[in-house]
C-alpha cells in the first residue's frame, strides 16, 4: 500500500539525485572558473566539462552569477567548518592562542583554495557595494534572484563572530592586552590577512612577492598580529 513513507522515500531519492547532479556541475564549474576566470567562463563550457548540456546547467543554477555564488557559499561553508574546528581545538588554550589559530586557519584556507578565496572576495565586494545586499538598485537581476547569494548572506558573518568571541575570551583571561574594542582588533587582523590573500592570489603560482617569499610574509604578519594583540595600546 502506498503511504506517506513511500512518498518520503521517493522525495528523498529525488533530492539526492538532484544534489549529486548539482555537485557534479559545481565541481566542473570550479575547474572552468579556476582555469579561465569568472568573466571568461561560459556556461556551455561548464556543461561540457560536467558532461551535460548548457540548458541543464541553467536548469540547476539559473545564471552564471548564481553558479558562482554557489561556489562562494561552498567556500564559506568549508571555511566556517574549519574555523569551528580551530576554536574547538583551542578551547583549552588561551584566547590569544585561539585567535592566532583562527588567523592561521584563514591563511591555510587561502593557500589551499585560491578559487574559493577569490569567489569569497568577489562576494564581499558585491555585498559591500550594495549595502549588504539591500540596495537592489545596485544588484543585477541575476543576483536578486540568486538563491546562493541569499544563502551566503546568512553565514558570511560567522568568521567575524568566532574571532570576536575568542578576542573577548583573550581579554578576559588577559592573554590579550590591547584595550581597543574586539571589533577593532578583528578588523585589524582581518585587514592584514585579507591583504596577504589578495597579494598571494595576484601572484598566482609564484612563491615570492617583490623577492619576499610568501611564507616569510605570512610569518611576519602573524608576528605583527601577535605583538599588536599583546601590547597595551
Amino acid at each position: 500500500m502506498f503511504n506517506f513513507y513511500n512518498q518520503f522515500a521517493i522525495d528523498m531519492t529525488r533530492r539526492t539525485k538532484r544534489a549529486l547532479k548539482e555537485n557534479d556541475i559545481l565541481d566542473a564549474a570550479e575547474r572552468i572558473f579556476a582555469s579561465q576566470g569568472y568573466s571568461n567562463a561560459k556556461m556551455e563550457n561548464i556543461g561540457k566539462e560536467a558532461g551535460v548540456s548548457k540548458a541543464t546547467v541553467y536548469f540547476y543554477f539559473e545564471s552564471k552569477e548564481n553558479l558562482y555564488m554557489a561556489i562562494a557559499f561552498r567556500a564559506m561553508t568549508m571555511l566556517n567548518n574549519m574555523m569551528y574546528d580551530a576554536v574547538h581545538e583551542s578551547k583549552s588554550k588561551s584566547g590569544l592562542d585561539s585567535v592566532l589559530q583562527l588567523m592561521e586557519t584563514y591563511f591555510e584556507f587561502g593557500s589551499k583554495y585560491p578559487l574559493y578565496t577569490e569567489a569569497m572576495l568577489d562576494y564581499m565586494t558585491w555585498i559591500r557595494s550594495t549595502s549588504s545586499g539591500t540596495d537592489e538598485a545596485k544588484l543585477t537581476e541575476a543576483l536578486k534572484d540568486s538563491l546562493y547569494f541569499k544563502k551566503a548572506q546568512d553565514i558570511h558573518n560567522i568568521p567575524v563572530s568566532l574571532v570576536v568571541q575568542e578576542i573577548k575570551r583573550g581579554l578576559r583571561d588577559q592573554s590579550i592586552k590591547n584595550n581597543n574594542s574586539p571589533e577593532m582588533l578583528y578588523l585589524t587582523a582581518w585587514g592584514s590577512v585579507l591583504g596577504y590573500l589578495k597579494l598571494v592570489n595576484l601572484a598566482g603560482k609564484k612563491q615570492s612577492l617583490h623577492k619576499i617569499p610568501t611564507g616569510d610574509l605570512k610569518n611576519y604578519i602573524v608576528k605583527v598580529l601577535h605583538h599588536g594583540l599583546t601590547t597595551v595600546i
